[in-house]
């Protein structure tokens, strides 16, 4: 607001000193103009002090206010809480009919929520098949798929050679991601992904199919569970295997707890090759991570 006040003096002051040299009826308008400038300035866009002010989560109308002004405030709003099942189902109806409002509310749509993600499936194919007379609305389907693939029934072919595909890559966390998910929505299709990849020839991929084997299954009392766990101890202390598979290895199997887990951990101290594992650019300190990971547990025990 002050910047506009000093830019509106700073254009009265130059209306003045070009008015100086002006005829008398121009000079007039000059007048008219210098006397406009001294009006207040207009107050800004509501709609952005909306989103900037407004309580995350929390409407200024009722859930019953008018269908344009709940999509105007939630297409703004800061993260937060999401809105009431109502305001859900009223938001998707305008998604349906305004197709080009879904994806900056995709967010407050419930994840767990089956008929939500049949009717954002049905928004998805309806695009879909008018791509080529509209190819804008391929703005649109990348998100949708995104929202359907990781939180619905819909895609799960794409979401499990996607999870496949990330074995391959170096970014842990969407790994990480896309395991969990596919925990979450099919853990019969998450058990015979990884069982594959733990036969792969790549030793990070057998890896990390392992640690997530182990760790998706160890609050149980599967039988296989010790055979994972001795596998993941024998490439851990394998100077042989690759940095990053011995990595993965000793922090994954730190992630929850066994038997004997203590002793394992701290005997690996005694491994002088672990106090960094080069990889290229990247080092390696697995023992570091577990002991950053649970200070109170670990930096005490380590001191000893």
């Amino acid at each position: 607001m002050n910047s506009l006040r000093f830019g509106c003096r700073a254009l009265a002051t130059f209306a003045c000193l070009v008015a100086s040299d002006l005829p008398a009826s121009e000079k007039r308008d000059t007048a008219l103009i210098e006397d406009l400038l001294k009006l207040p300035a207009p107050p800004p866009d509501w709609r952005e002090q909306l989103s900037r002010a407004a309580p995350p989560g929390e409407a200024p109308t009722p859930p019953d206010a008018p269908l344009e002004t709940l999509v105007e405030f939630w297409q703004l709003a800061p993260a937060g809480p999401a809105p009431e099942r109502r305001v859900q189902t009223r938001l998707l109806e305008s998604c349906e009919a305004h197709p080009e409002q879904l994806v900056p509310l995709l967010r407050w749509f419930p994840t767990d929520a089956p008929d939500f993600h049949d009717r954002v499936k049905a928004i998805f194919d309806k695009l879909e098949a008018g791509l080529a007379a509209e190819p804008r609305w391929s703005d649109i389907l990348s998100p949708a798929f995104d929202w359907l693939m990781f939180n619905s029934r819909h895609f799960r072919g794409e979401l499990i050679e996607n999870t496949r595909e990330t074995f391959s890559d170096n970014d842990g966390n969407t790994l990480a991601r896309h395991v969990l998910t596919l925990a979450r929505l099919d853990r019969a299709a998450t058990e015979k992904l990884l069982l594959s990849l733990a036969e792969d020839k790549d030793r990070f991929t057998h890896t990390a199919a392992l640690v997530w084997l182990h760790s998706i299954y160890s609050a149980s009392d599967d039988a296989r569970l010790v055979g994972w766990r001795t596998d993941l101890q024998r490439i851990a202390a394998d100077v042989s295997a690759p940095a990053r598979a011995r990595d993965y290895a000793i922090v994954g199997l730190m992630r929850s707890r066994w038997p004997g887990q203590e002793d394992w951990y701290l005997g690996l101290f005694r491994d002088a090759s672990l106090g960094g594992l080069p990889d290229g650019a990247t080092v390696f300190s697995p023992l570091c991570a577990v002991a950053n990971d649970d200070p109170d547990r670990w930096i005490p025990k380590i001191g000893r």
